[in-house]
């Protein structure tokens, strides 16, 4: 099963890196303000961090977008522990 995750995890990065070029030029996913597509990708993202992925300086319009949503109001009760 090893084999099957990292298999996994390589399409996972190639999929993250074409969101980051999709978005660029964007505030949120669907226009100007935060939908549920947001939100979901948001939610997506933090339990990806179990697995290891991080959104950071190679994805940097996912990176910015991340942070945006981070700082909304909305976001400021989702901890993961």
């Amino acid at each position: 099963m090893p084999e099957f995750g990292e298999k996994q995890r390589k399409v996972a990065q190639k999929r993250i890196r074409r969101l980051d070029r999709e978005i660029a030029g964007r505030d949120y996913l669907c226009g100007n303000a935060l939908t549920i597509a947001d939100i979901t990708l948001y939610t997506a993202l933090r339990f990806f961090r179990v697995a290891g992925f991080t959104v950071d300086d190679e994805t940097p319009t996912l990176k910015a977008w991340y942070e945006r949503v981070s700082a909304h109001p909305g976001a400021a009760g989702c901890t993961l522990r």
